[in-house]
């Protein structure tokens, strides 16, 4: 492929973002179906030139730039505007292309009769173009951009309803928690420019490990900026303490639900971290914290899932906790198993996800899984590919979920024995008590929402919206690709173990390096955790289906309408009370001191009155004084005058 064909980067990023403009600005005054056309096109036209040139990459492996010129030019600070792909970005961009494109095609049907629909696609655009400049990126300055974009398209789309101050005020949250991320990101890649001088990637990686700067040195950085971008991906990808904005994200249109929570938005903290592994690695105690703050993520937040009622709160606190199966894989320096969950769980959670906006949809908004029971009558499709993305995010041998997230667990466990032994040894088996706990967790809560939406007997809402209750065919073929690809992309990294060849994972070393070698024959103990994890997955199964599996008794329909019941349940439900202590603890005092210290005491009163009062009544009185003379009495100004004469000549005899 010649050079001049990687402009076709620029042409991803572009196509969105006139599509955006053109909606944006003249949607109102254009058909709907051209806004639908358009907004569809561009990001099929994307997706078709990311795969073109991922393809080139596939035979050709290496990394491949387009260069529009300098963007910031000022001493010797010089950034490029430079987009380039390589194994990992050219993978990222055809999954954020692809079901960018189907998650379109959903919102066609599903937004329809809204009346901002014009609106809705411009920021849709929008946010799949800034993501695309997030990954393509090649630089830490160019990825902010991007970095910053979805967070204001995620902002746009979350509070896209936002006459509904609920909703108003979700988009708010995610766009202040977020901002305290990106100050992270900030400190991180300022710390990078002072000691390496550059934000280039190539330039950085150049300088960790071949420049001629101490070890202390390197370690040290890597350290203090490792943990500076740990924050900001604690951010953008909802990890302890900065998740909360994630779950309240569910105020948006449910397609936004998936784009974010699936494939987008929310992998960009993994991305980054997968990004600059060759940083990471130099310090293994910031991985030792990601691998903590991953593992007691997915486990806190799979303890939510246990008991919500609204399905997609369910999904939702699900996105965290899988999220925290990622960290916790780069964590342990499995950067390319941390990545392939992040490539199987972006199509059976936008399954899910979509497949929850099937079901609303047909209910008429009704979100409350005590409501529902009975729909795969109603609902055949949705409910299929629904159970098929339920077994793989449950981790079903074959299944995708069952390849990526038992490498991440297996990895956990051997990292005391692995390259960073000094650090993990002992901590290890914290980290793999944790995940194996989430995983009959996970099991159990998606086991839960399926069988009370679409089994559990019959419906027990209203009659007359099941009566209506009906599937879209382009809803229902997007649910139908979406779950063949949940089934066949974990076999593009089966391990060796199964008779694989982890084929992802040495498709990427070029970028991120091996999986950490772990010494001696481990394959006895590796079939064996494997086997304690499938036997409490489908334990879990059992469990839910003992509970929810069959028509509900009168004493567990009643148990379900009490929710949040009383005791540990009452705190589950009510999500351990995180937001309350967070209100009381953090946002109350920060209201207290701005308003009652800083605005009452500090500016009214000391700047405003003592400061100013200096000046002020000075002013003001002696304006009392020449307003008293100035007053336009022409017989007083006559009388002043002879009086200051005779003053004058006073004075000089």
């Amino acid at each position: 492929m010649v050079e001049s064909h990687w402009s076709l980067l620029a042409t991803i990023v572009v196509l969105p973002l006139i599509s955006a403009f053109i909606n944006g600005f003249f949607g109102k005054h254009i058909p709907k179906t051209f806004v639908l056309f358009l907004s569809c096109a561009t990001i099929l036209i994307s997706a078709g030139i990311a795969v073109h040139l991922f393809s080139f990459i596939l035979e050709h492996p290496g990394k491949y730039f387009y260069n529009l010129g300098t963007w910031i030019s000022a001493g010797d600070l010089n950034i490029a505007a430079r987009l380039s792909m390589d194994q990992l970005s050219g993978l990222m961009v055809c999954v954020i292309t692809g079901v960018g494109f189907l998650i379109h095609l959903y919102s066609t049907v599903y937004m329809a009769e809204d009346p901002s629909l014009h609106r809705y696609f411009a920021y849709l655009n929008m946010f799949v173009s800034a993501m695309c400049i997030l990954v393509l990126g090649d630089n830490l300055m160019l990825t902010f951009v991007g970095w910053e974009g979805v967070g204001l398209c995620s902002y746009l789309l979350i509070g896209f309803w936002f006459n509904d101050q609920e909703k108003a005020s979700a988009g708010k949250k995610a766009f202040i928690v977020n901002r305290i991320g990106d100050f992270g990101f900030i400190l991180g890649a300022i710390t990078l420019f002072v000691f390496a001088g550059t934000f280039d990637f190539d330039a950085l990686r150049e300088w960790f490990t071949h420049s001629s700067q101490s070890l202390d040195l390197k370690v040290a950085v890597a350290t203090v900026a490792g943990l500076f971008l740990f924050i900001g991906a604690t951010g953008k990808s909802a990890q302890i303490p900065l998740y909360i904005w994630l779950p309240d994200a569910m105020a948006g249109p449910t397609p936004v639900s998936a784009l974010i929570h699936a494939a987008t938005m929310v992998t960009a903290g993994i991305y980054l971290i997968c990004r600059l592994s060759f940083m990471f690695n130099m310090a293994p105690l910031v991985l030792a914290i990601i691998a903590v703050t991953g593992a007691v993520t997915a486990f806190f937040a799979a303890t939510i899932g246990l008991v919500q009622t609204d399905i997609k709160k369910v999904l939702a606190y699900s996105t965290v906790s899988q999220l925290g199966y990622m960290f916790l894989g780069v964590g342990v320096g499995a950067f390319s198993a941390g990545f392939f969950h992040v490539f199987t769980h972006a199509f059976f959670k936008a399954c899910l996800f979509l497949g929850s906006g099937a079901v609303i949809h047909a209910l008429h908004h009704e979100q409350d899984i005590r409501k529902m029971g009975g729909l795969w009558k109603k609902l055949p499709v949705t409910t299929i590919t629904f159970v098929i993305s339920t077994l793989a995010i449950m981790g079903f041998p074959g299944l995708s979920g069952f390849f990526s997230k038992d490498e991440i667990m297996w990895q956990a466990f051997a990292s005391g024995e692995g390259p960073h032994a000094q650090i993990f040894h002992g901590l290890n088996y914290l980290l793999y008590g944790l995940a194996l706990a989430t995983a009959a967790m996970t099991s159990f809560y998606m086991w839960r929402v399926t069988l009370l939406t679409f089994f559990s007997g019959s419906y027990r809402g209203k009659d007359h919206i099941y009566d209506h209750a009906h599937e879209s065919p382009i809803m229902s073929f997007v649910l139908i690709v979406l779950a063949i690809m949940a089934v066949v992309v974990g076999y593009l990294n089966v391990p060796e173990i199964l008779g694989g060849h982890a084929r992802l994972s040495h498709f990427l070393e070029p970028v991120m390096g091996p999986l950490p070698h772990i010494e001696g024959d481990h394959h006895n103990l590796e079939w064996g955790l494997m086997g304690l994890t499938l036997l409490l997955a489908f334990a879990s199964f059992g469990l839910a289906y003992s509970f929810f599996g069959k028509t509900l008794s009168e004493k567990q329909s009643k148990h379900l309408d009490q929710m949040p019941g009383h005791g540990l349940v009452k705190i589950l439900y009510n999500k351990w009370y995180i937001d309350e202590f967070y209100q009381k603890v953090i946002i109350a005092p920060l209201f207290f001191v701005s308003d009652k210290l800083l605005f009452n005491l500090v500016d009214k009163f000391v700047i405003d009155t003592l400061f100013l009062g200096l000046f002020k009544y000075p002013a003001r009185y002696g304006g009392y004084l020449f307003r008293f003379l100035q007053n336009g009495n022409v017989q007083r100004y006559a009388l002043v005058f002879i009086a200051g004469m005779v003053v004058i000549f006073w004075m000089v005899l």
